[in-house]
């Protein structure tokens, strides 16, 4: 084995490789968490695979119909053509290669390619997803952080019950009351959809109504994309909300009897730089770790929102493969936000590590 004249280190691609590793707790920690994603999202092609291969619906009769699928020699060219008569294992090599290679099958539904569709419904829901995400955030940590500085005064009870009615509240019926009073009572927002249909409409883009409309600079696209989020994102998000400020509150109560907090007021701080400074930084670590499961969970729930408030996005797209046996988009849409899930959930810890060093040397 060779060795560096200048440290006495092995001086192969290797082992300079595993030094510079281990000098690098926070590289070390990020390959770690990529090698565990990798690993997890080749599991959910595995589960989801198997479970479609379980789900009681003959895929040869879903793609042939009813009379077609009665011709034996049909049938057989079909499984024949699709590798259906293969075993299950080679079926499912042949599925994760060709997801390697961008072929998700095609969707019996659209006649399009999966990923292609997936591709075009994506942004409508990721946009629902971000707008509630964001409004869930910004009011649960308010809500909560007063909760917490005004214990068992009227802030405090307000947020609780809040809170409450956030995580017991079943948001298909919330869709449909909030509905009824802001646009079939007051008529004040849209009851679905993204955008009013009698505007023009916008050509190519990312997808993003709010972030297309304002490149094409067009105010009253932008204005109409708002309003149509309100309710849904109300609605996807009040869970979350109840969730946030929970956390909040109870993260918040937590750091307030810490000595670097009583030391903060001993100095002279306003209330408004000790909440900054120690309050707020300390407790972001846990709102951070809600905030980003409760994005995965948004992506998955997005299926009855989409459908109350017919939100063409992935949700919506889900719903009409399942009710028409569309197992190549249903696979497709599972894989999808599971996979966006794991992302997700791999940010947020790599965020969590920059707060928080000691994760990093774990």
């Amino acid at each position: 084995m060779s060795v560096s004249t200048s440290t006495g280190t092995p001086a192969g691609t290797a082992g300079a490789l595993a030094l510079r590793l281990s000098r690098h707790p926070v590289l070390r920690y990020t390959l770690r968490r990529l090698g565990l994603t990798l690993f997890l999202a080749l599991g959910v092609t595995v589960v989801t695979f198997v479970l479609s291969a379980l789900v009681p619906i003959d895929p040869t009769v879903a793609a042939l119909g009813e009379r077609a699928a009665a011709d034996p020699e049909i049938v057989a060219a079909y499984r024949a053509k699709y590798g259906l008569d293969q075993p299950l294992v080679v079926q499912y090599w042949v599925y994760l290669t060709g997801l390697l290679r961008g072929d998700w099958g095609m969707s019996q539904q659209t006649q399009r390619p999966v990923l292609e569709d997936l591709l075009s419904y994506a942004p409508a829901t990721l946009e629902l997803v971000l707008a509630t995400i964001v409004l869930a955030v910004a009011v649960g940590v308010l809500v909560g952080l007063a909760a917490a500085l005004y214990r068992n005064r009227f802030p405090d009870h307000a947020a609780r019950v809040i809170a409450l009615l956030g995580v017991s509240t079943p948001i298909f019926w919330f869709g449909i009351v909030m509905t009824m009073i802001f646009f079939a009572q007051l008529g004040w927002l849209p009851s679905g959809g993204r955008v009013d249909p009698n505007l023009p409409k916008l050509q190519g883009g990312t997808g993003f109504i709010l972030i297309d409309s304002l490149l094409a600079g067009q105010p009253a696209i932008f204005w109409s994309g708002v309003q149509h989020l309100i309710l849904p994102s109300i609605v996807l998000g009040l869970g979350t909300l109840g969730l946030i400020i929970r956390i909040t509150r109870a993260s918040v109560l937590e750091v307030l009897g810490n000595d670097y907090v009583r030391a903060g007021r001993a100095k002279g701080l306003s209330g408004g730089a000790v909440v900054r400074r120690y309050i707020l930084r300390s407790a972001s670590g846990s709102i951070l770790t809600v905030s980003g499961v409760a994005f995965g969970g948004l992506l998955a729930g997005t299926v009855l929102i989409e459908t109350v408030f017919n939100w063409p996005g992935l949700g919506l797209y889900a719903y009409r493969s399942a009710t028409t046996g569309d197992l190549n988009a249903i696979m497709g849409v599972t894989l999808f936000v599971s996979t966006a899930y794991i992302l997700v959930n791999l940010v947020v810890d790599l965020c969590y590590m920059i707060l928080d060093p000691r994760v990093r040397l774990a």
